[in-house]
Order: C-alpha cells, then structure tokens, then sequence
C-alpha cells in the first residue's frame, strides 16, 4: 500500500476528510483512496463468496490479508522479492510500462491519468526562468518519460537543454534525496513520497537556488498532494493540459513465482477484479463516485470508462 499518493492511495491526515475509505482490511487500517476502494471491494467479494461454501476453506480458498506499506522506490522491487519482506498484489497508482507488463501480472486497466505538473508563481508570475529546479518522486513515470513529454509539447524551451542532459543520463544531473531538504543543485530532485515532494516544492528558503520552479508527476496526485502536504501560502499554477495517456492497473506477483494456493488467490483476485469491473454497474464507478466526488471528468476519461463497461 502506498501511503502518499492521494486520491489513490494514501493515509489520511486527522484534519484532512478522507473519501471513499473501504470496509474491507485497508479502510479499517486508515488507507484511503480509488485504488484502495477498489482492492477493498474486491477482498469484500472473495470474503463473501468464500463463506457461502462452508468447505472451500480445504480447497486452499480461506485467506487473511497483510498489509506492507510500500514506497514508489520500492514497491516492484517487493512484488518480486524471494525472500526477506515481499507482497503479492501492489493496490497502488501503477502506471501500466513494458517493463512493468512483461515483468508482472497485470490486471485489466482501472484508470486514465496523465502526466502534468504545477508551477510556483512568485512575485505575481509564473516562474518560467531556466535556472529553477524541478520536484518528482522517484521511480515514477515522471521522472523521465513524462519530463520528455512535456518538453515534446514545447514547455519550458528555457530548460531544454539542461533537461535533455538530464534524461540521457539522469545519474549525473539528478540526486535522490531522502529529506525534504534537497541535498544537490541538480537539476531534477527524486523524492522518496509524494509528500516530500509536495513539501518541497511549497517551500521558500532564503537561498534562491533551492528554489523549485516545477512539481511534475499524475496531475490528480499533484494536484491532492499539494491540497494535503501543501501549505497554506504555497501559491502555484496548474498545467492547463495533461502530456500522457496513462493507464492504471494492479500488478500481482506472476503465479508461477508463488506456491499453488498463493497462485489460485492471486488468479481468483484477477478473475473477480475483472469481473467487477468490466460489468454494468462497474465496481469503477462505484470507486470514481466515492473519491471524486463534485469532479467532472475530462473527455479522455470519460471515453476510457466507456470503453471499459459502456455507457
């Protein structure tokens, strides 16, 4: 579980109102979010129709759940760990990659986001100078593929040059930081969270160069995360458009990775995702309506929605 990435998946603060907690396990351990509502309801399923047949439990069906706390950095790393702490489904943001494909299970796709990213305004502005630095989570698309897209759009032609450096080879133009303070001047800073990264980008040291100018990441987690880890004077534009068509999905270990009773719960969870999904009403209407409640979707979701289960 990620507990950073609102309002898919994250922990909510005690002042910050939470919507679309589950009634499964991770609602009852404080998780919130799409991606948690729709784990939760699916759990809620395979419960359900686990104790309808009062023999299943010897059929290797009967299951409890654990919950680890994952971070952007190292949450694939764990769905395919042998040994020492692991998980075996990620109820996380996932953009769905090549890599991540080939190298997982992946479910059906479960939402469209888009890379986008918000700007600091300082002095009545908008900071578009070259010499600003720019905020990501690590381990996210963002952190290169998107940076690519948004530069293939024509933003940012004062950064080009510098950004192109960096994503040719980010090791030498980028640090990874685990504070909220950025240990180098590159030119990129990969935050361990969200929050991090959200914190950073709000702040306003007395040393200009710490300055960032740019928050990139899914513009729904931009946007939540500055709403949540954001503070009250952190004044920023949103990107007006979004620079990438981002499907969403769960990964799982790969069954033949896990013993036999492991492999059959992870292929019921598939089975039963899909299920809920891909029939009318979906399970991804229940979950956009209990967390984006007085949200409007943008044509591009609406047209993925109805690709998936109609209108």
């Amino acid at each position: 579980m990620r507990a950073d990435a609102p309002p898919f998946s994250y922990l909510p603060r005690p002042m910050f109102v939470a919507a679309g907690k589950g009634t499964a396990t991770l609602g009852k351990a404080g998780y919130a979010g799409y991606i948690v509502y729709i784990c939760d309801r699916v759990i809620d399923v395979m419960k359900s129709r686990r104790d309808l047949t009062p023999n299943e439990a010897d059929t290797g069906l009967d299951f409890d759940v654990e919950i680890v706390q994952v971070t952007a950095d190292n949450r694939f790393d764990l769905l395919t760990a042998e040994t020492g702490t692991k998980i075996d489904i990620l109820c996380d943001p996932a953009t769905a990659t090549y890599r991540r494909v080939r190298d997982h299970t992946a479910s059906v796709p479960l939402y469209m986001s888009g890379i986008g990213f918000a700007a600091r305004i300082r002095d009545g502005q908008v900071n578009t100078g070259g010499s600003g630095r720019i905020a990501v989570v690590g381990k996210t698309t963002a952190g290169d593929y998107g940076i690519k897209r948004i530069l293939d759009a024509g933003e940012w032609p004062n950064y080009k040059e510098r950004l192109l450096a960096y994503i040719h080879n980010p090791s030498d133009h980028a640090q990874s930081v685990q504070g909220a303070v950025p240990a180098s001047l590159g030119i990129v800073e990969a935050f361990p969270t969200h929050e991090q990264a959200a914190r950073a980008f709000c702040s306003d040291p007395e040393d200009a160069k710490y300055r960032f100018n740019y928050y990139v990441g899914d513009m729904e987690i931009v946007n939540r995360a500055l709403m949540v880890y954001g503070t009250p004077n952190c004044k920023f534009e949103r990107a007006t458009a979004t620079y990438s068509d981002d499907r969403y999905t769960i990964f799982m270990r790969n069954p033949e990775q896990a013993d036999a009773r492991k492999a059959r719960l992870l292929m019921r969870f598939s089975r039963t995702l899909t299920e809920l999904v891909l029939t009318n009403p979906s399970l991804l209407e229940e979950a956009f309506q209990a967390n984006f409640e007085r949200y409007s979707r943008s044509d591009k979701l609406r047209i993925f929605f109805w690709s998936l289960y109609g209108p």
